[in-house]
């Protein structure tokens, strides 16, 4: 790449425009770029490297700084730089953010950063991302590697002298792209911990495993399972525990699922006889319902029977409304004559009106028909004389209009002659103009014949010109396949480092999914264990329900028992009180006193009324005796209740000192359900977290498959690239011969191609053909309109005679043309007149025929209204006649009817006929009713007889009993069905747990062999093995570089320093502690010792530096694909160097143009500037900013 033009316009110290032409310093050499401190000698490299990439040379130099301080705000802000690449020419403008005056308004704008690339095509690049790229593309290089190739910067030539190792490394990771190296040191470094993690959470996911192991408290392996969880067994111990633990739980569980068909039976059996006993109950309800039901109806029945007979009693008063009713209709015929009448009466006097408004009518028409007769006959008399008027006055318009058709003839001829004369000369004179021209005619006739002897070649070039066109699309083919190849290149590059980035997060996806899965399974068994507590809390619960009910009933049922025995005691004393009064009883005469033995009873003892007798006794005793055995039943289901209490609450304290050891029975009742719900999103979050480790672990699966295919695709796609960047070179050398030869072709010719020449020679032949054509046209025209002039001057002569005879006029006279132009203006202006009169004549005309027309249709007219009013009277006396014995008829027959008319008639005889329907409705409803009642008795007494059959069918029990029997069994069945499910848990759980440890342990003992061979790689790559030089896999790569890069230095710095200095990268670490392996040392073949370089003085220092920056740029043009810049950049440094010394880096610096490279020195040492003639002079302006001129 070599500079050609550089334009910075208020740029830095720039405030102008300044246009630097670099072509003059030429294509190799040393040239100075000079001036004062701070004039802006170092921002002619900042400018170009802002062109190139949109940023300075310096970090310390930002794009908003850029803006000149001292421009004026009307002078825009941008640098131009024309370069030259693979002798193709490119222009880059580039503008910062900066502020500028509004175009329109008052105040500043922020005028945006921009980026404009111009291709050698004339192609033009506006976008600065698509700028950047395609300078990238065409220099090879980015920013970093071209400010290391181009440009040793002011204050950068000690940092790569003086660097240590590690600094070396950061600097030489980013020239050489040695990260990749760095990255596999990393990734091995990551692998290594991510393996140790593996095998860290392998072992406490085998403990998770373990630690969830199920075991009876009871079982005889107990002891051995927290052995187990204290990490006392080995694994194939546990694995053993695990299936001698399952074998007794499926042994157990196989009791148990019997245990429960027993107590489904007896349930069943207990279930059935309730079944029967709530059958009897509802038959004894339906019983007494239907009983009382059987009454109702039979009360309904005799209100039924009197409702009949009311009816019955009613039935001669319908029978006298029927006999009305049937009157009535009888006369319904009489009503529509009498309606039919009275329509006919009002119509008739309808009529009659109609009638009467005629005649008005008939009379209006009879007075306007004849005063409209009247008026025609006048207006006939007035309109006789207009017809001979009429004619007179239209032979006068016809004279007067053929007179001024005359005389406008021969005016318009005259003015007609007087317009064609100047054509006709016109014509006559463009005729000659352009027979003159024939020298020019002869000399197009010259020129197309040499272009028609020349247009042959033109093929030639042709097809050079479409061979170059060809070449120069394929050249375009392979560069715009190249760019995608590129950009395919590097999109797989980052996908490539991408998915590898990502299988390296990965790594921990199968462990972390495991140890997810081992806590599920322990989340599993515990909320499994919570709600099994909650089914024990709710059994204690309905137990504790049950004993507080028995105890209840316990004691009314001890109450009662003291109750009864009271009253059996009472009983019994007064029953041995009345002992004498129920003795006296059975006495009788002449028969001995059980007591006394007297025959004669004079006093005998009286028994009270209350006294019992001794069935009173016996079902006192009976019934005392009844609640005492109630009261033991209830004590001994206290007692056995009891004892199920305190075995329900023994176990689940048992279960809370192993889930919640903090925890009361009352608490736990309270907040279970809560924790069982926390516990139940902690596991939900487990199982998400779970499948997100599974998306995680399926997208590892994929990338270990994926990415040996894109490495294959990835060196398939970088031959490929080789092969077209040769083909592109190839394409370039032809397309440079055939420019040659189209170039010398072109020379020979008259012009750029074929069709150009082509269309010059159409060009001269329709000019040549049109000025023939010319010619011939006027000539013509010339002839056509000098007859024309001649015909119509002949016909104009004519018509002058005509008009002359006329107007009475001389044929010389001089105003001849004048006075029949008066006669026609004269004439002209009579005729609308004569129009217009002729016009109201011929109207009075049409009203004249219009009126004979009118005149017999209106006598007519008279005697036809006339005629019409006679029959009209006649009409009017007949209706009165007719109406007046209508009248009469009506009035007579309306007297005979009881109603005004038959509307009334016929409400009046509905509302008989519907009296009438109701009361034998009501007959027909209560006969209804009174027969419905009386089945329906019927009907229940045998529902009843089939009800009493069932209920004394079904066995009596005591429900009370077998529901208590039923809850025994019940809570029977809950106990053996939550033994059954722990058992069903420990198995499931168990089986998963032995699953999952086998599994694990295989995988651990996979995972620690695979992590010992990582780590030994990790520690050889990172350079951490115990006992060896800490030379990292980076640095050794790097080392390569360094080795080359001191090489190509020491061929400047032997000659810099005359054969003295020679620099060597030191072999042995100071110690085995820190990083080595691109330490520099210096070696003096003066007194052959070698030291490090931080020994040398300032200027050696220089001298060193300036060599290992040249050397680190070649090696960097190297590396780079044999990228090689024209121009090159030393800024600062040879202040410190005596006069031998700058004569020495002067002639190591000459050496840097051979091969066509120019070097630019920015300094301000005074010698440089007397042994460097071309120059770049950068001063400082009074009235602020700097300047730039070049002199060479």
């Amino acid at each position: 790449m070599r500079p050609n033009q550089l334009t910075i316009s208020a740029f830095g110290p720039y405030a102008d425009r300044i246009i630097l032409d670099l072509d003059q310093l030429g294509t190799s050499g040393l040239y100075l770029i000079t001036g004062d401190t701070g004039a802006g000698k170092t921002t002619i490299f900042d400018a170009i490297t802002y062109a190139l990439y949109g940023e300075a040379s310096g970090s310390q130099r930002q794009p908003s700084m850029f803006r000149s301080k001292y421009a004026t705000e009307s002078t825009p802000t941008e640098v131009i730089l024309t370069f030259t690449c693979f002798d193709r020419q490119y222009t880059v403008r580039r503008n910062p953010e900066y502020l500028r005056p509004k175009t329109r308004g008052e105040g500043m704008t922020t005028q945006k950063a921009d980026a404009e690339l111009t291709l050698p095509d004339g192609t033009i690049l506006t976008k600065p991302k698509e700028v950047d790229a395609k300078i990238k593309e065409i220099l090879g290089i980015d920013r970093s590697q071209f400010l290391q190739i181009a440009m040793i910067a002011q204050g950068d030539f000690l940092k790569l002298l003086l660097a240590s190792t590690e600094e070396r490394k950061k600097i030489f990771r980013q020239l050489f792209q040695t990260k990749h190296f760095y990255e596999l040191q990393e990734k091995l470094k990551q692998h290594s911990g991510t393996l140790h993690d593996k095998c860290t959470a392998a072992r406490n996911s085998l403990n998770q495993y373990v630690n969830g192991i199920l075991c009876e408290d009871t079982s005889a392996f107990a002891q051995k399972v927290i052995a187990a969880k204290s990490g006392e067994l080995p694994m194939l111990d546990v694995i053993a525990l695990l299936e001698q633990l399952l074998e007794q739980d499926r042994s157990q569980l196989e009791t148990l699922n019997g245990t429960l068909s027993i107590l489904d039976e007896k349930q069943n059996d207990v279930r059935r006889r309730l079944e029967q006993w709530e059958e009897r109950q509802k038959i004894f309800k339906q019983l007494k319902q239907n009983e009382q039901l059987l009454q109702q109806h039979q009360l309904l029945q005799k209100e039924a029977a009197d409702r009949l007979k009311e009816a019955q009693d009613r039935e001669p008063e319908r029978l006298q409304l029927e006999e009305k009713a049937t009157l009535l209709r009888a006369d319904l015929p009489r009503y529509d004559e009498l309606e039919q009448k009275r329509n006919l009466l009002r119509e008739q006097i309808r009529r009659l009106e109609q009638l009467n408004a005629e005649q008005e009518q008939h009379c209006r028409q009879f007075e306007q028909a004849k005063q409209t007769l009247d008026c025609l006959k006048t207006e006939q008399t007035e309109l006789s004389p207009v017809g001979e008027l009429l004619e007179r006055k239209s032979n006068e318009q016809k004279e007067l209009r053929s007179n001024c058709d005359l005389l406008y003839a021969f005016l318009n001829q005259y003015n007609h002659l007087k317009t064609l004369y100047p054509d006709k000369e016109k014509a006559k004179q463009t005729w000659e103009t352009l027979d003159a021209q024939k020298p020019e005619r002869d000399r197009l006739s010259q020129e197309i014949t040499l272009l028609e002897a020349e247009l042959p070649h033109y093929k030639e070039l042709s097809e050079l010109q479409k061979q170059f066109a060809e070449k120069e699309q394929e050249l375009t083919r392979f560069q715009n396949v190249g760019a995608e190849k590129k950009a395919l290149f590097r999109r797989l590059e980052t996908q490539i480092r991408n998915e590898k980035q990502e299988k390296e997060r990965l790594l921990t996806a199968a462990a972390e999914r495991e140890k997810l899965a081992a806590q599920k399974a322990v989340q599993n068994t515990r909320i499994y264990s919570m709600q099994t507590l909650s089914k024990e809390l709710s059994y204690y619960d309905t137990l504790a329900a049950t004993l507080k009910k028995l105890q209840t009933s316990y004691l009314s049922a001890s109450e009662t028992a003291a109750c009864a025995d009271k009253i059996y005691q009472q009983k019994h004393r007064a029953f041995l009180n009345e002992q004498a009064g129920i003795l006296a009883e059975t006495l009788k005469d002449d028969m001995p006193c059980p007591v006394c033995g007297s025959l004669t009873h004079p006093h005998p003892a009286c028994k009270s009324a209350q006294a019992p007798t001794k069935e009173d006794i016996e079902e006192a005793r009976a019934y005392a005796a009844e609640t005492n055995t109630a009261m033991q039943s209830l004590s001994e289901q206290c007692a056995s209740h009891k004892a199920q209490v305190d075995s329900a609450e023994t176990a689940i304290q048992r279960s809370l000192s192993e889930l919640l050891p903090e925890e009361t029975i009352e608490s736990a009742r309270t907040h279970l359900s809560v924790w069982i719900s926390e516990e139940t999103e902690r596991l939900s979050e487990l199982e998400a977290r779970l499948a997100d480790e599974e998306q995680r672990f399926k997208r590892f699966r994929q990338l270990e498959q994926n990415l040996p295919e894109r490495e294959e695709q990835f060196d398939r796609l970088r031959t490929e690239l080789t092969e077209l960047e040769q083909r592109t070179a190839s394409a370039e050398t032809g397309l440079s011969a055939l420019s040659g030869q189209i170039q010398k072709q072109q020379n020979a010719l008259s012009f750029a191609s074929e069709s150009i020449a082509a269309k010059e020679l159409r060009q001269k032949q329709q000019t040549l053909q049109q000025k023939q054509t010319g010619l011939q046209q006027a000539e013509r025209t010339y002839r056509e309109l000098e007859q024309t002039f001649t015909e119509k001057r002949a016909a104009w002569e004519r018509t002058k005679e005509q008009v002359q005879t006329l107007l009475n006029l001389a044929s010389d006279d001089p105003s001849f043309n004048s006075k029949t132009y008066r006669f026609y203006n004269d004439w002209n202006e009579k005729l609308p007149a004569l129009q217009s009169e002729l016009d109201q004549l011929k109207e009075k005309q049409r009203r004249r025929q219009d009126v004979d027309r009118l005149l017999p249709n209106a006598e007519e007219t008279v005697q036809t209204v006339q005629n019409i009013l006679t029959e009209l009277d006649n009409r009017i006396a007949a209706s009165k006649a007719a109406n007046a014995a209508l009248e009469e008829q009506t009035q007579n027959l309306s007297q005979t009817l009881s109603f005004e008319n038959k509307k009334d008639a016929l409400l009046h005889l509905s509302q008989l006929e519907e009296q009438c329907s109701i009361m034998k409705k009501r007959l027909e409803q209560a006969q209804n009713e009174e027969n419905e009642q009386a089945k329906t008795i019927v009907r229940l007494h045998s529902i009843l007889d089939q009800q009493k059959a069932q209920y004394e069918q079904l066995p009596e029990i005591d429900p009370e009993s077998e529901n208590e029997t039923l809850r025994a069994l019940h809570f029977q069945k809950e106990e053996t069905e939550t033994q059954r499910d722990q058992a069903n848990v420990r198995i499931s759980t168990n089986g998963t747990i032995l699953e999952n440890i086998s599994r694990k342990s295989k995988q651990l003992i996979e995972l620690e062999e695979n992590y010992t061979w990582v780590k030994a790689l990790s520690n050889t790559a990172n350079g951490s093995l115990a006992g060896k030089e800490k030379i990292m896999l980076e640095t050794y790569i790097q080392m390569t570089f360094f080795d080359k890069i001191i090489a190509r230095a020491n061929t400047r710095l032997m000659v810099m320093s005359d054969g003295q200095y020679e620099l060597k990268r030191r072999r042995e670490a100071g110690n085995n502690k820190t990083q080595s392996g691109l330490d520099l040392n210096v070696i003096d073949h003066y007194n052959g010792t070698e030291r490090s370089v931080r020994t040398l003085s300032g200027g050696e220092s220089f001298k060193a530096s300036l060599s290992l920056a040249l050397g680190l740029s070649d090696e960097i043009q190297s590396s780079a694909g044999g990228i090689r810049l024209d121009t090159m950049f030393v800024d600062e440094g040879f202040g410190s160097l005596d006069e031998e010394s700058l004569e020495q880096a002067m002639k190591a610096l000459s050496n840097l143009t051979d091969g066509n490279r120019l070097v630019g020195i920015i300094s301000h040492v005074g010698e440089l500037k007397t042994r460097i003639e071309k120059q770049i002079l950068v001063t400082k302006e009074k009235s602020g900013g700097s300047r730039a001129e070049i002199s060479a």
